[in-house]
């Protein structure tokens, strides 16, 4: 992970950011290794780490020994601790997420830091960037979601009967998925029979699907790397 801090803060460098507002819980993820929790990830061109989030995340934030965590409180929300930090670290120009900064919230803070002469700057797909090139690790754990899903298929052969109903097929896979990849799914399984497989995202229902061909979708997850399967 230290890696992908170290890589993040050159790139800050090469495009003058002094720092990066993340606040995409996969993003910062990605970069810490930590469980998706709600917060705000503030990464320097120096690689310093430095994390915001509130009370009921606290104890679980505090336990990641690769930043430092500020915890929101009655006297103070986060949006106040990240610029309190921004201005003490004398931060100029400070990148965010536009697709996941909620435009009051950046609003706000362009508000808190314009008087110390702070430029919020826009950024699409910093991160994502980087996630697109794959290391070895993050291509085992694909590897991994795809055999369980191929599992789950096997699995669904046995235990269907004509009788079955699309919804609780559906069911019966999501456990299978999550006992054996992540208790999060890639997305929710979709069972469709006959006519209703030609619908996108269908949503399965109490419809009995007999001896008509259908269509199964399924996702499972390992360590938060997603496989997609459809038969």
């Amino acid at each position: 992970m230290k890696q992908r801090v170290n890589i993040c803060s050159r790139l800050l460098s090469r495009d003058k950011f002094s720092g990066l507002l993340i606040s995409n819980p996969v993003n910062i993820s990605y970069l810490t290794g930590s469980e998706p929790m709600d917060g705000y990830l503030l990464v320097t061109s120096s690689a310093e780490l430095f994390f915001f989030t509130n009370s009921i995340y606290a104890l679980q934030a505090k336990k990641i020994p690769s930043w430092r965590c500020f915890t929101a409180s009655l006297n103070k929300n986060i949006l106040q601790l990240i610029c309190e930090k921004i201005k003490s670290l004398k931060l100029r120009r400070v990148g965010f997420e536009t697709k996941h900064l909620p435009y009051l919230q950046q609003k706000t803070l362009n508000r808190f830091l314009l008087d110390k002469k702070v430029f919020f700057v826009e950024t699409n797909d910093f991160i994502e960037k980087m996630r697109m090139i794959k290391a070895e690790p993050e291509i085992n754990c694909i590897r991994k979601a795809i055999t369980v899903n191929l599992q789950a298929f096997e699995y669904a052969c046995q235990i269907f009967n004509p009788k079955t109903t699309e919804k609780n097929l559906a069911i019966e896979i999501e456990k299978f998925l999550s006992l054996n990849g992540d208790k999060d799914l890639a997305f929710p399984v979709i069972v469709a029979g006959g006519k209703n497989s030609v619908y996108p995202h269908y949503q399965p229902k109490q419809t009995a699907i007999g001896h008509k061909n259908f269509l199964i979708d399924l996702g499972s997850k390992h360590s938060g790397y997603c496989a997609d399967l459809t038969r």
